[in-house]
Parts: structure tokens; C-alpha cells; sequence
């Protein structure tokens, strides 16, 4: 449970403890015992209230994240790649300079609605050396790009990866990493 409902609570009691000091110090009558227990049964009710209101607003926002991603969660991005031209130095066991680095990247929509805006982002390593803008990819269809480069670094090439940014049907962002994760962009408009 959220702790934000108790400290309201807990703020509504502390203000009916200044409130009360408040009426004792100008000499206001208290009422009886029965009343007193109907005024606290009312700030205890509304105190309930603005909890379970509080956890339907969360429950709602969860449900709302859910229903946005759903689309973006039928889109599949493929990795696949080669290296070409590479032959071995018999002396040192390593691939001679330089070669080339091949990088494909394929989106698949498998859902019944457009995607807008599609790009599709390679990497080598941590650095995004390229990026290709597809535009659009209709529903149950797939597009792919691909990038060459030359290699003549003298450490061998890191893992190359892929990710793309589109928008849904309703163009919210949405980034796809190779791995799967996905996250919601804001602020994108393709």
C-alpha cells in the first residue's frame, strides 16, 4: 500500500488536533461522547475513502500503460550480421585490417495497424554508428536495412546490435531494443 494515503490521514488527524486546541483555548463547548464518536467515524470514513480512491486512480494508470503498449509489444526487431572479406593471420590468429562489418536490422509488425516513422538504429559496441529511416511499415509486414562498414580498428569489433524508434496507431513513441525491451519515448512525434 501506497504510504501518500496514510500521510494524508494522518495530516487530516493533526489538523483536527489544532483545530480542537484552537477550540479549547477560545472556551467552545465539546458536545457529549456520542458525538464525538460521530465525528470521528466521518474522518475515519473519508479517510478510507480517499485510500481505495487513491489505489482506483493507480490501478486505472497501470491498466491505461497496458492498453498503450499493446501494439508496440507485436512488433519483433531481428539482428543478424557477417563479416566479410576477414582472413586469418596465420601468425597471430586474428583477423587481418581491414574488413568489413555487416549490420541488418528487420521490424516486423505483427499487428493489424500501421507503424509510422520507423528507424532502425545500428550499433558497434555502445557507439550508434548509423541509422536508417524506413518510414513506414504497413501491418503484418517486415522491412530491413542494412549497414556495412569498414573495420580496420586494431581491436577486434564489439558485439553489433540493433534497436528502432516508431509510433503506434495513436503515435505514441516507442523504442525496441534487439533484446526486447521496450520503452515508451516522450515527447517523440515522428
Amino acid at each position: 500500500m501506497s504510504r501518500r494515503p496514510i500521510a494524508l490521514a494522518l495530516a487530516a488527524v493533526g489538523a483536527l488536533g489544532g483545530l480542537l486546541a484552537i477550540l479549547l483555548a477560545a472556551g467552545a463547548a465539546f458536545g457529549n461522547v456520542a458525538e464525538w464518536f460521530q465525528a470521528v467515524g466521518t474522518v475515519a470514513a473519508f479517510a478510507v475513502t480517499l485510500m481505495l480512491l487513491m489505489h482506483e486512480i493507480n490501478v486505472r494508470r497501470q491498466d491505461q500503460l497496458e492498453r498503450e503498449a499493446e501494439q508496440a509489444r507485436q512488433i519483433t526487431l531481428l539482428r543478424g550480421g557477417s563479416t566479410s572479406g576477414t582472413v586469418l593471420d596465420p601468425a597471430t590468429g586474428r583477423l587481418n585490417r581491414p574488413f568489413e562489418v555487416e549490420i541488418t536490422g528487420t521490424v516486423i509488425n505483427g499487428s493489424d495497424a500501421l507503424l509510422s516513422g520507423v528507424t532502425i538504429l545500428f550499433y558497434v559496441g555502445e557507439e550508434q554508428v548509423h541509422h536508417h529511416d524506413i518510414g513506414v511499415v504497413r501491418a503484418d509486414a517486415r522491412q530491413e536495412a542494412t549497414y556495412r562498414m569498414m573495420w580496420d580498428r586494431e581491436e577486434d569489433p564489439p558485439p553489433r546490435t540493433v534497436a528502432c524508434t516508431f509510433a503506434d496507431r495513436r503515435k505514441r513513441a516507442w523504442r525496441l531494443s534487439w533484446n526486447g525491451d521496450l520503452e515508451r519515448l516522450p515527447g517523440f512525434s515522428p
